[in-house]
């Protein structure tokens, strides 16, 4: 299981173990898994109002200033992957622990790295119209304690 308390917030994880993951995640529970995901990021979360969707450079520091307001309020949001039967993602990583991770940039909202993972043109799509926050693409560095530059540049 990715994370150590489900249910609880959506976790925050490395792009390495985010790809684990995602590599273990049987065929057969792909789609549902993205859609879950997909689910998630065009959710419109009140309180979130930053919706630039830049994807090609990297953001102003007025940018990482406005856009780390709205990252509190994903930092609160339950994790889209808990079920009343257990997390759709269990068993299918190693076992998430914060502080191994402290430090692993770049990093991110897991249920973005698995979109990203799975089908990133279709989350690069999405971003670009400007259903998503900016808030669950960016990614974050733990030293900073908030986003740095554009997720979807990252490869």
């Amino acid at each position: 299981m990715p994370c150590s308390s489900c249910p609880g917030p959506v976790p925050v994880i490395s792009q390495s173990l985010a790809r684990q993951v995602v590599t273990r995640i049987p065929e057969a529970d792909r789609a549902k898994i993205l859609l879950t995901s997909f689910a998630w990021l065009c959710r419109k979360n009140q309180g979130i109002v930053i919706y630039e969707g830049i994807t090609s450079r990297p953001y102003t520091d007025r940018e990482k200033d406005a856009i780390a307001l709205d990252q509190g309020i994903v930092a609160e949001l339950p994790c889209p992957y808990h079920t009343t039967t257990g997390c759709m993602l269990g068993g299918l990583g190693p076992h998430y622990n914060r502080a191994e991770e402290t430090g692993k940039a770049p990093y991110g909202w897991l249920p973005t790295l698995v979109a990203k993972f799975l089908d990133r043109p279709t989350l690069l799509d999405l971003a670009r119209k400007r259903e998503i926050a900016d808030a669950k693409i960016s990614l974050l560095t733990r030293n900073e304690g908030f986003l740095t530059r554009d997720m979807l540049s990252i490869t």
